[in-house]
């Protein structure tokens, strides 16, 4: 047998910046984005089991600007995907 000193590096995760705020309030998911994204969007809301409940298309998001989704009658975590072309974001929200 033949020992030999092998050095291995570990990769960092690189910090993404968070680009939106994403939190739900009775009726709305509320959505503010710190930057622009896109101009056509599409947002989409699962639940845990990854079934889609409520999508939606956007215009577009621009920084500073709070757009509203209605969606009542749930409570629970769910996943909301923004998507515009080739970039995505995902965030789980508790919803009450």
């Amino acid at each position: 047998l033949k020992f030999e000193s092998l050095l291995t590096t570990v990769e960092m995760p690189s910090i993404i910046n968070k680009k939106f705020n994403i939190y739900g309030t009775k009726d709305f998911i509320n959505i503010l984005p710190s930057d622009d994204f896109g101009k056509e969007s599409i947002v989409k809301i699962y639940d845990l089991t990854g079934r889609i409940v409520k999508q939606a298309n956007i215009s577009g998001f621009y920084k500073g600007s709070l757009l509203q989704i209605p969606f009542g009658g749930y409570q629970g975590i769910i996943i909301v995907e923004i998507s515009s072309g080739s970039l995505r974001y995902n965030e789980k929200v508790f919803v009450h």
